[in-house]
């Protein structure tokens, strides 16, 4: 990719380059929007349109465009280098206060950034350059925008990393009819959110479309618009193989380039619609009790144990009492004592609980207690081993029902040696 000067403003001579005004803090809060695409590639394009700029940024993962409030100008297109563009804008508003450096106004004249201060030069080069973007899918339904961030901070932690399972990587996006649904996996635990989802077009049904999403880029979502207080509208192409996702949320426009779920089937298939036992527990006690357990599988002792794996165990008594302790190993386990956690039976005999134990991943129950806001959760158990160890997926959720729509967190237990000694 050649440099150019600012007379060249790299675009042909039939081309105009861009000129707008805008404020100095609409721009940076644009500029940092267009990060979700810009960092990779290292340009961004600036098309001014009316009483607008476009910011349009793209790499392997996603292209965005992000539309910036400006003064009037001529039609015209400019190629700039990103990390350079912030850097200049930043630094021209040194020393300033930073509520008058936000209003003060920032003039782009293709190559040329200039505030009432000071006018600089910045590298442009040939917008021929900058990759065509991806056609965008039209929207086809709309969610409300906190409860999406919400739900997608859900799920995220949820998200595998092993690279030879390349679908547990990636988020599950399913719209259907008036539902969307989010999914993530790790193979040994499952992160479901349901979200009503208002039809774009209420004359049309919306078709059942699925995708995966790479996580990367949904993360950059959430940590950049988590704060976007409106809807946010969804669209899916019909293209199964290689599907293409829209979110337009604002003023910025995201088109994700998506993967087929076909590796990813639906997760229904794995949550459980029966329970022996439902236990509703105090989330906060649980919490308490969980950070000092994990933390504790990390001492010297616990890991010579336990050969290294941090988990964490949920333990009954006699009347159906609830502690949580930290596994020490089956040699150690007996002088081990655990934090109580409030709790009540919601279905099945307390008295059946009695020497039930459930151990998990010390990580995983925090994550899954982490994302409920609720002051109880309930865990919906299976029939217990004959040596009172639960083996079957332990199931999170926030009311009493097993079955239906809402957030579901689904934990695969841990095997060992049981009793211990």
């Amino acid at each position: 990719m050649s440099e150019v000067t600012a007379e060249q403003a790299g675009t042909p001579a039939t081309e105009a380059a861009a000129h707008f005004v805008t404020r100095h803090g609409e721009l940076t809060a644009a500029l940092r929007l267009a990060e979700l695409a810009a960092t990779s590639r290292g340009t961004i394009l600036a098309e001014t349109r009316g009483r607008a700029v476009l910011l349009r940024a793209q790499d392997y993962e996603a292209a965005v465009t992000v539309t910036c409030p400006a003064e009037p100008a001529t039609a015209g297109r400019t190629c700039l280098d990103f990390a350079e563009l912030k850097q200049t804008l930043a630094a021209a508003a040194a020393g300033e206060p930073k509520r008058a450096a936000a209003e003060s106004p920032v003039t782009i004249d293709g190559a040329q950034l200039s505030t009432a201060q000071l006018s600089v030069p910045l590298s442009a080069y040939c917008v021929d350059t900058f990759p065509v973007p991806p056609p965008t899918a039209p929207p086809a339904a709309t969610v409300e925008g906190p409860a999406f961030f919400r739900e997608l901070a859900r799920v995220l932690p949820a998200v595998g990393v092993d690279p030879a399972e390349p679908a547990h990587t990636m988020v599950r996006v399913e719209l259907s009819g008036t539902l969307l649904r989010l999914a993530s996996t790790d193979r040994y635990r499952i992160a479901l959110a349901d979200l009503p989802a208002q039809p774009w077009d209420t004359a049309d049904a919306v078709p059942t479309r699925t995708a995966l999403l790479p996580t990367r880029v949904l993360a950059k979502v959430v940590k950049q618009l988590s704060t976007y207080a409106g809807p946010v509208a969804l669209g899916i192409t019909a293209d199964e193989a290689a599907p293409l996702v829209a979110l337009t949320i604002g003023a910025t426009e995201v088109t994700i380039h998506a993967t087929s779920a076909a590796a990813f089937p639906s997760p229904d298939t794995h949550m459980p619609t029966e329970r022996h036992h439902a236990v509703t527990i105090d989330r906060a006690s649980m919490l308490r009790a969980a950070r000092k357990a994990q933390a504790l599988t990390g001492t010297r002792k616990a890991q010579a144990g336990t050969g290294g794996y941090q988990f964490v165990v949920i333990r009954w008594d006699h009347e159906g009492a609830v502690t949580l302790a930290p596994w020490y190993g089956p040699q150690e386990q007996a002088r081990v004592r655990g934090g109580s956690v409030t709790s009540e039976v919601k279905d099945g005999a307390a008295a059946d609980l009695s020497g039930r134990a459930l151990l998990l991943t010390g990580r995983f129950l925090l994550n899954a207690l982490d994302a409920f806001a609720s002051q109880t959760v309930t865990l919906h158990l299976a029939t217990a081993e004959a040596t009172g160890l639960y083996l079957s997926p332990v199931l999170f959720t926030e009311t009493d029902a097993i079955t239906g729509q809402g957030y579901r967190h689904l934990i695969k237990p841990a095997l060992v040696d049981w009793p211990p000694a």
